[in-house]
């Protein structure tokens, strides 16, 4: 259960880029727990009312016998009402609210988390070589999109138990790639601020590698 003011501790717009959120099947989630809520937003006398409402015969009744139907039904609608508001205390709830990432088994739990551990600190590193190959404007950009360009090379190993590394084929290649974009976009950065001395460089590079 996460009632009340823990919702302030661990809500993940606290820290989206770092905080996931799941819920397993049988979790409960308003900020009142469903009595609480219940008694809060529909009061015994708003009950009554309700009862009147749907069933007209009960003004027919004398006082006491009114009264005596009255308690009597007040038990069948505070646990219709309970029911009620259950339904919308449910980890599905969350889900369409976007305040979770998913509805974890409880049974499952231990194998979805060190996988999705490892997944996690494997995008991390992703983001971490990727700034370095591309430093500066736009390094956040490319650190995203590095990520999702390698999703399925890092979900193959990590399902396999693996680790990513950047010396694997596939990340080598990318973030040289990579790396390569950046050092053409800065040099025609420079050319295009000084044409001379670009010109200048590019003829004493040629010479030099004769």
């Amino acid at each position: 259960e996460v009632r009340g003011g823990a919702w302030v501790v661990v809500e993940t717009a606290i820290n989206p880029e770092k905080i996931e959120m799941y819920a397993a099947e049988v979790c409960r989630c308003n900020v009142l727990e469903t009595d609480a809520l219940v008694a809060l937003k529909f009061k015994d006398a708003e009950l009554v009312r309700l009862m009147h409402r749907l069933d007209p015969s009960l003004a027919a009744l004398a006082p006491p016998e009114q009264r005596r139907r009255e308690e009597h039904l007040l038990r069948v609608y505070r646990g219709v009402a309970n029911l009620f508001a259950e339904m919308h205390d449910t980890p599905e709830v969350l889900l369409a609210k976007k305040m979770i990432k998913g509805v974890v088994p409880w049974g499952e739990s231990r194998s979805f988390f060190a996988r999705q551990l490892r997944r996690r600190l494997a995008q991390e590193d992703l983001k971490a070589w990727a700034r370095t190959a591309w430093p500066g404007e736009g390094e956040e950009q490319r650190a995203r999109q590095a990520v999702g360009d390698l999703l399925e090379h890092v979900e193959s190993i990590v399902l396999q138990g693996g680790e990513v590394r950047v010396d694997t084929v596939d990340v080598n290649a990318y973030m040289a790639k990579l790396r390569k974009k950046y050092l053409a976009k800065t040099i025609a950065a420079l050319a295009e601020e000084d044409p001379e001395l670009a010109k200048e460089t590019l003829m004493k590079l040629s010479l030099s590698t004769k």
